[in-house]
């Protein structure tokens, strides 16, 4: 387990730290809380957030004749 603030999260994956707050409020995020107010967020579940995306083959358009 790779944990990180709410700031390395978002640093990590380019948004912004309120988006972070919202994947951990809707539950897309486990939050491990240490004491009151220490939130750490597990940096290598943030990257499962995310699926490649595999380019797509590219068909030639035919011209009608």
């Amino acid at each position: 387990m790779n944990l990180g603030t709410v700031y390395d999260a978002a640093d990590r994956v380019k948004v912004s730290p309120r988006t972070v707050r919202k994947w951990l409020a809707d539950g897309d995020l486990t939050t491990y809380r240490h004491g009151a107010r220490l939130i750490r967020v597990d940096l290598d579940e943030v990257d499962g957030l995310f699926t490649p995306v595999l380019p797509t083959p590219v068909t030639p358009i035919r011209k009608k004749a």
